[in-house]
C-alpha cells in the first residue's frame, strides 16, 4: 500500500473515531443532566445494579448505532462537511434518545414508574423493554441518516414515524399475548420483558431496513414504509405461533414466561430471540 495513502486513511480514522469520542461525553453530559437524580457512580459500582446497567450501556450502544448510518454513508467531498453532519446528526441522535424516554414512560410502559423500577426494585424486565427502546432509536436514525437525497427534516420525520410504529405494535404486542405485559414486567418478570423487548426491536429491525439507504421521495419511502408495516402484522404474530411449534413442542412459551410461580426466563430469551430472527429473515426475503 502506498504510504501516503496509508497515512491518509490513519489520519480519517483518528480524526473519526476523535469525533465519535467527543459525541459519547455529550450523550454523557445529556444523560447526566435528564436523569440527574440518578446516582450513577453509585448504580454502577456500590449499588451492583444490573438494570441499570442494561439502561446506561443500551443508551450508549444505541447512540454508536445511530452514528453508523453517517460512518457507512460514503464521505462527502470535504472532511469539514462531514464532522458538521455528524455534530449535528450525533446532538440530534443525543436529544431522540433522551425524548425516546418519556416516550417508552407514557405510552409504551405506561402504567408505572420506570425509573422506580429500574432503581428502587432494580427490575431487569424494565431496563430491557428500555434499552429495546434505546436501540430502536438508534436503528431508526441510523437508517434515516443513511444513503443520499434526505436532510435533518426527513430525519426527524423518520424518528416521529418510527415511534409512531413502536408505540402502535407495542398495543398489538399486548393484544396478541395471552397475559398483561404490564402487570408481568412489574412483578419484575424478567422472562416478559425478553419477549417484549425482542418484539420491539424486531419491528425496530423492519422499519430500519424500510428506511435505509438512498431518500427518493415521500411517496416511494411511505409505500414501502407501510408495504413494511403489513408484512410485520403478518409476520411477527405467526412468528409466536412458530416459536411455540419450533422451539417448545408441547408446551406454550407464554405460561413458561407468565402462567407458572417462578417465569421461565430462558423462555422469555427464547421468543425475543425468535421474534428478531423473524425480522431479519423477512428483511433479508424482501
Amino acid at each position: 500500500m502506498d504510504i501516503e495513502l496509508l497515512i491518509d486513511k490513519g489520519y480519517y480514522f483518528a480524526i473519526y473515531w476523535l469525533s465519535v469520542l467527543l459525541l459519547i461525553g455529550v450523550g454523557k453530559a445529556f444523560f447526566w443532566v435528564v436523569f440527574r437524580k440518578i446516582k450513577i457512580r453509585y448504580e454502577l459500582v456500590e449499588n451492583d445494579n444490573l438494570a441499570f446497567s442494561i439502561m446506561y450501556a443500551s443508551y450508549f450502544a444505541s447512540l454508536i448505532i445511530a452514528i453508523s448510518g453517517l460512518l457507512l454513508t460514503p464521505a462527502k467531498d470535504d472532511l469539514l462537511t462531514d464532522l458538521i453532519d455528524m455534530a449535528v446528526y450525533g446532538i440530534l441522535t443525543i436529544i431522540l434518545l433522551n425524548v425516546s424516554y418519556f416516550i417508552n414512560q407514557h405510552l409504551i410502559l405506561y402504567k408505572f414508574d420506570t425509573i422506580k423500577e429500574i432503581i428502587t426494585d432494580k427490575n431487569p424486565g424494565t431496563a430491557l423493554v428500555l434499552a429495546a427502546s434505546f436501540l430502536s432509536t438508534g436503528l431508526v436514525i441510523a437508517a434515516s441518516v443513511s444513503g443520499e437525497g434526505g436532510g435533518y427534516h426527513t430525519a426527524l420525520i423518520f424518528w416521529i414515524t418510527g415511534q409512531v410504529i413502536m408505540i402502535i405494535f407495542s398495543k398489538i404486542y399486548n393484544f396478541i399475548t395471552p397475559f398483561d405485559v404490564h402487570d408481568e414486567i412489574e412483578k419484575d418478570n424478567v422472562a416478559a420483558g425478553f419477549s417484549f423487548a425482542g418484539f420491539l426491536l424486531a419491528v425496530a429491525i423492519i422499519i430500519n431496513s424500510a428506511f435505509y439507504g438512498d431518500f427518493l421521495g415521500w411517496y416511494e419511502t411511505l409505500t414501502l414504509v407501510l408495504l413494511d408495516i403489513v408484512i410485520a402484522l403478518l409476520i411477527l404474530p405467526l412468528a409466536r405461533y412458530v416459536i411455540d411449534k419450533i422451539f417448545l413442542p408441547g408446551r406454550k412459551l407464554s405460561d413458561e414466561i407468565a402462567n407458572q410461580e417462578i417465569p421461565n426466563t430462558g423462555a422469555g430469551l427464547i421468543e425475543a430471540t425468535g421474534y428478531i430472527l423473524a425480522a431479519l429473515i423477512t428483511v433479508w426475503c424482501l
